[in-house]
């Protein structure tokens, strides 16, 4: 289900982070052993060679670099990644991003403040990426959410309020980050439902899929899958409406048949004057120019269905493009 994958996403994340943590405090504190003084060379490079392992494994840039040299090195080598390598590659990473977010960040204000980060030293730009580059988009964060606000679904709007009257970085940061995908989920699982109650045949039955399927797929159908079903919907009720126009013609055709036919019956039973005949024959012939009255009326209307139906499918399937 789509709730069972995305706990199983969650869990995965998770378990992701916990990683990378204990790795980081795993390093830290053979570090702290290789400081000490008898510590035994040995037993320290082994247990570092398996420490190097599960990082080479798990980082990426820098720090996966550091863990392939010190595992292609001495038990010197494995030692010396313990006690500078390691934080050696951190500090060279973190400066690596903090470069790529002076020229890459979509924030002026940002890149601006990267840009001077990167004059300051490896704890003055740790800070910055950790705190202080989100800091800097402060004002930037606020008009992104404001723009959630104003343009956003029920529940995102919501949420980008609450967020906003809160004010904090770190709150803005989380609707950004967060808040505002669980918030647009909601009310496109809203969305989705009043469609399956509301909507024709195809739209019911994509609705309907959607709702049972990932989120990715749920945003997909009311962004463009809806209005693709819509289109579906409204070129059925086109070629039916069309079909009604063309039986309503026919009936027609015929009514004006059986009526000039009993206008020719009226005509003969005036001739032979038999009035009881002729009077038959012009109410058969006024009967059925009624009914072929009402054949054509019929027509017309199916002809305007035909022609509503068609342009909302055409406009559903401009929707969907769009």
């Amino acid at each position: 289900t789509q709730k069972a994958s995305a706990d199983g996403f969650t869990v995965d994340v998770s378990r992701s982070v916990i990683e990378g943590q204990a790795i980081t405090d795993d390093t830290r504190a053979l570090a702290a052993e290789a400081a000490e003084p008898g510590a035994d060379p040995a037993t320290l490079a082994a247990r570092g060679r398996a420490v190097a392992l599960r990082a080479m494994k798990y980082f990426g840039s820098w720090r996966k670099d550091a863990a392939a040299q010190a595992l292609s090195g001495t038990d010197a080598d494995v030692i010396e990644y313990l006690r500078t390598g390691w934080d050696k590659a951190v500090a060279d990473e973190t400066r690596q991003q903090v470069a790529d977010l002076a020229t890459d960040s979509p924030y002026e204000a940002v890149r601006t403040a990267a840009a001077e980060a990167l004059n300051g030293t490896d704890q003055q730009i740790r800070d910055f990426y950790t705190t202080g580059r989100h800091q800097a988009a402060n004002a930037d964060y606020r008009v992104a959410v404001t723009k959630l606000a104003n343009d956003g679904g029920p529940g995102v709007k919501e949420g980008a309020k609450k967020a906003l009257a809160d004010g904090g970085t770190q709150t803005l940061l989380d609707f950004l980050d967060k808040g505002q995908y669980e918030a647009r989920q909601a009310d496109e699982r809203v969305a989705a439902t009043q469609q399956y109650n509301a909507g024709g045949p195809e739209v019911r039955s994509a609705a309907k899929i959607a709702l049972a399927a990932p989120a990715d797929q749920l945003h997909q159908f009311v962004e463009a899958g809806q209005f693709m079903a819509a289109r579906k919907d409204a070129l059925a009720d086109t070629h039916v409406a069309q079909m009604q126009r063309l039986i309503a013609e026919g009936q027609e055709i015929a009514a004006t048949a059986r009526k000039n036919s009993a206008l020719a019956a009226q005509a003969a039973a005036e001739a032979h004057h038999a009035s009881a005949d002729a009077d038959k024959a012009k109410k058969d012939a006024e009967q059925s120019a009624r009914d072929a009255a009402g054949y054509a009326a019929d027509a017309d209307a199916a002809a305007d269905r035909a022609e509503t139906s068609a342009q909302q499918a055409k406009a559903s399937a401009t929707t969907a493009r769009a």
